[in-house]
């Protein structure tokens, strides 16, 4: 059985298909902290990154969709007010 992944650009559109799947989980997996990105050949700078990606899992297929910022916790609210059982994960490296 081969491993699928589905990406939203809308937490509606998302929303939509995990109840169309019968999924009421959801992991959000946050980072909030700061990485070494490589710029360029010669040069690395450090970033604050802070995004989460909301996962569904069912029939071999993953449902994301990702939150970037200040929308991390909107999407949280949302996913939960709309009957969603959401799990909060830290995906930090340190």
């Amino acid at each position: 059985m081969t491993q699928r992944e589905i990406l939203f650009d809308s937490i509606n559109e998302y929303m939509t298909a995990l109840k169309e799947a019968g999924i009421d989980k959801v992991a959000l997996a946050v980072v909030n902290e700061k990485r070494s990105i490589q710029k360029d050949h010669e040069r690395v700078a450090v970033e604050h990154i802070y995004s989460a990606d909301a996962l569904a899992y069912k029939s071999s297929a993953i449902y994301r969709f990702r939150a970037e910022g200040g929308k991390i916790d909107e999407a949280e609210l949302t996913l939960a007010g709309a009957g969603f059982h959401v799990t909060r994960r830290n995906r930090n490296i340190t």
